[in-house]
């Protein structure tokens, strides 16, 4: 196998999107829809860039080679693209669409019919050692062409139907495809040989890790735990209100008794209880009262983050 810029590229992409995948992989994460789309297509896009390196080593080495497995490793790699490409639709229809379980079914019966016929046309093998230009060619490398652009299509056109809902962040992954699927369908019409889409999606699926909806969950526990203890703290505090409001109305009631007594009482000696009872309750009641204005020990001030 000869080593080429492009090799050195999807060398690269294997490097970094395997780091990347590491670092996604290594937390855990949300079992959402869209997680588990990007789990896929962070697999399948490794998968993509082994297959052009073997579709490479088949370029170099196809008279010394099986042709049944050549022919497999070439169609593979087609099928390859059709599945990012409906991988990348269905996760528009994810973040388009509150109910995505059919278009889930759907999309899984398309693939399927599109790689039989994949399987099922034939493809040929473009070889210049002269030049060292090696790609491939034949109804099956012009069908994965038309039902990419079919799915890329299809994406333009629910992007456009739903501009005004669709989240901003999350569609930028989506726009960034289409754009450089586009440049990769020009430059491969000028030169066959250069095969850049697999290094491209590289990027889409860099790009879509700090897209998505993606909190780990070590953090969510983190906070679920704050928001037990602000729970507990507001139901303290209820509790520690209702015992003062309760604490607060018997020197009150006692106040009234008292007072109302000293009214009907002429015995100098009796008043004078009367008032030190006066006294004792309002330094109970300037005790409650105090107690619920310290309330704010209580506050939320006390709360911090448990690992």
């Amino acid at each position: 196998m000869i080593l080429t810029n492009l090799t050195f590229l999807i060398i690269f992409s294997i490097i970094y999107i395997s780091g990347l995948s590491f670092l996604y992989f290594s937390r855990s994460r949300l079992d959402n829809k869209e997680n588990r789309v990007y789990k896929i297509m962070l697999i399948s896009n490794i998968v993509g860039l082994i297959l052009q390196l073997l579709c490479d080593f088949v370029s170099y080495n196809y008279f010394n080679m099986s042709r049944l497995v050549s022919d497999f490793i070439l169609k593979a790699y087609l099928i390859y693209f059709i599945f990012f490409a409906s991988m990348m639709l269905y996760y528009l229809f994810v973040i388009t669409v509150s109910s995505s379980s059919n278009y889930s079914k759907m999309m899984k019966v398309a693939i399927l019919l599109f790689s039989i016929a994949i399987i099922v046309l034939p493809i040929s093998l473009y070889r210049d050692e002269v030049n060292r230009v090696y790609y491939s060619y034949g109804l099956a490398v012009t069908g994965t062409f038309v039902i990419s652009s079919i799915l890329s299509s299809i994406m333009i056109f629910l992007l456009i139907i739903n501009r005004k809902k669709i989240n901003k962040k999350k569609s930028i992954s989506i726009y960034v495809f289409l754009s450089f699927a586009l440049i990769s369908m020009i430059i491969q019409m000028i030169r066959p040989e250069l095969v850049i889409t697999c290094a491209m999606e590289s990027f889409v699926c860099c790009l879509m890790y700090f897209t998505i909806e993606n909190p780990d969950v070590q953090m969510l526990n983190e906070l679920y735990k704050n928001r037990e203890l602000m729970e507990q703290g507001y139901e303290d505090k209820y509790n520690f209100l209702f015992e003062m409001t309760q604490d607060a109305k018997k020197p009150l009631l006692d106040l009234n008794r008292v007072s109302n007594e000293l009214r009907q009482e002429d015995d100098p000696k009796k008043v004078k209880e009367g008032l030190m009872a006066i006294n004792n309750l309002t330094r109970q009641l300037d005790f409650a009262i105090n107690e619920v204005l310290n309330v704010s020990s209580f506050d939320i001030q006390k709360l911090k983050i448990v690992n």
